[in-house]
């Protein structure tokens, strides 16, 4: 008898390492399957965490690249600003030089009117004195003749 139950404590020992190693070969097998669908998950995990930092950086990319964009047409307007107030304080000070050339030369103007009104004045003062000149010398002239006709016009 104890020859059998020793062949058969050692076949059930037997079916017991053979359990165990099926079950260590199993369990190994299980653990390089969540391994493997663990690495895979974690490397799409991975890609799609990339795509998304790429997506974000292309985001912040676009946002510099606007923000570049705006900067140089504020520099572009301030410069543009720039020059126009430039142009408009030289404008503004022609218009200065320009409003006083306008007033000297009304001014001028003005002046020349009333030496001229007063010169057709004194034209017309001067062409009555004459006339009235003119006439008195006639008179006299009349009277000298008369006088030569009937005496001397100086002696008197």
């Amino acid at each position: 008898h104890m020859e059998v139950l020793r062949d058969m404590h050692t076949n059930i020992l037997g079916n017991i390492e053979h359990v165990q190693e099926q079950t260590s070969r199993i369990l190994a097998e299980n653990e390089r399957d969540l391994l493997r669908a663990f690495r895979a998950r974690l490397f799409d995990v991975q890609t799609e965490l990339e795509k998304e930092k790429a997506r974000a950086e292309d985001g912040a990319a676009v946002w510099i690249e606007k923000n570049r964009q705006l900067e140089k047409e504020l520099d572009w307007a301030k410069e543009m600003a720039d020059r126009l107030d430039r142009h408009n304080q030289a404008l503004t000070r022609e218009n200065g030089r320009l409003k006083t050339q306008f007033k000297t030369q009304e001014d001028d103007r003005n002046y020349l009117i009333h030496q001229l009104v007063a010169a057709k004045k004194d034209n017309q003062r001067l062409r009555q004195e004459l006339t009235r000149v003119k006439g008195e010398l006639e008179t006299a002239a009349k009277a000298a003749a008369e006088a030569g006709a009937g005496g001397d016009f100086l002696s008197g």
